[in-house]
């Protein structure tokens, strides 16, 4: 089986199974291996608690913990493995916007193993700008993960822009009660399942 996420563009993105898995240590029968989603700079994240049991699941925030791209890269041992890996390695970048994301996408055409950019895409800023800049800057294949919130709204214009693939998507934000304070977090559980399938056929039928 072989899947082809970047069809009639420069460079192809191919899997050769449909599971991709994030910060795989392997890549046994994985099509892809997905890192965490890195930013140019370090970031410290956000304040613990970043995980709060709700009914039915629970809500995360991260605060897009991370070393930065460039300490992420000095890992020679991660790079050889990169280049090694019969798996394209998929580099995501956590939501930021345009100007971080054109040096980052820059410093990527270099390494050996990056198969594709996946841009977390977030409705506090504009998408399509953020993949037409990311995509002056390098040729690798660009993947757009969707919030769920506005999915359907913004996919066409997307992949227009040059997105080779749209993810559907990133969960739906949340507020849960703690200690008397409005927490604010993302959805994961069994319910957003259906939510999630819902974007999915309307953006397959766009």
């Amino acid at each position: 089986m072989q899947i082809e996420l970047a069809p009639n563009h420069k460079r192809s993105l191919t899997l050769t199974h449909p599971l991709i898995l994030s910060s795989a240590s392997t890549d046994a029968c994985v099509g892809a291996i997905v890192t965490l989603p890195l930013t140019l700079h370090p970031r410290g994240g956000a304040p613990l608690p970043r995980v709060v049991e709700i009914p039915g699941g629970l809500l995360m925030r991260t605060g897009a913990a991370n070393p930065g791209l460039e300490m992420w890269l000095r890992d020679a041992g991660r790079r050889r493995a990169w280049s090694q890996s019969s798996a394209p390695v998929i580099v995501a970048f956590a939501a930021q916007g345009a100007r971080d994301w054109v040096m980052m996408a820059a410093r990527l055409e270099r390494i050996d193993g990056v198969g594709g950019i996946e841009l977390h895409l977030n409705p506090a800023f504009d998408a399509v700008d953020a993949i037409r800049a990311v995509r002056a800057a390098s040729e690798l294949p660009i993947i757009a993960k969707l919030d769920l919130d506005n999915a359907v709204a913004i996919a066409a214009d997307c992949a227009a822009a040059g997105a080779n693939t749209l993810a559907v998507g990133r969960p739906p934000r949340g507020m849960a009660m703690v200690d008397g304070r409005a927490w604010y977090g993302r959805i994961y559980g069994a319910t957003v399942k259906p939510l999630a399938l819902k974007a999915l056929a309307e953006v397959r039928d766009l």
